[in-house]
């Protein structure tokens, strides 16, 4: 019971301030936290290079220069309408043997490619709550953190945001 008479008012705009003073820092050291974690458990991107000759099978041409997260197979299509073969790296022992033979492609790796790519937002104030958000843009990033029929995923924005939450700090 206040004292003195005195009456103690409480503001329409309470939850508010709150979202700005209390929720809005905590939710920016929460973003940049996953937004570091997710950059370190990124997998490394594989670039496709052919030749660049007049010995490179159609295919393989379209191919060149194909930048994917190292857990996905690269597609390999012959051009429009003819089918696509998933390949792990050039000379992929479990494709066809007329995307094998002879090749002279070859896979070079970027471990910082999907790295450079993992953003936290700013944080907005919207009503009463703070919203950040932790994004990664790349070629196949989603098929790259949840898999494919036969690809496994990578998880590292779910495992980044799951370490994270697990501090509890």
């Amino acid at each position: 019971m206040p004292r003195n008479g005195s009456r103690t008012t409480v503001s329409k705009d309470l939850d508010a301030y709150i979202a700005r003073t209390v929720a809005a820092p905590a939710v920016e050291r929460v973003v940049r936290e996953v937004a570091v974690v997710a950059t370190v458990l990124a997998p490394a991107v594989k670039v496709w290079l052919s030749m660049r000759d007049d010995r490179v099978r159609e295919s393989h041409d379209h191919t060149d220069g194909q930048a994917i997260p190292s857990n996905l197979r690269y597609k390999v299509t012959k051009g429009e309408g003819h089918r696509t073969t998933l390949m792990r790296v050039p000379r992929d022992p479990n494709a066809p043997r007329d995307e094998v033979i002879e090749c002279r492609c070859q896979s070079v790796t970027d471990p910082d490619a999907l790295r450079r790519q993992v953003h936290g937002s700013r944080v907005v104030v919207v009503g009463n709550a703070a919203v950040g958000e932790v994004s990664c843009s790349f070629h196949r990033v989603v098929e790259s953190e949840l898999g494919t029929s036969e690809d496994q995923g990578a998880h590292f924005m779910s495992q980044a945001a799951r370490e994270v939450a697990a501090r509890g700090r």
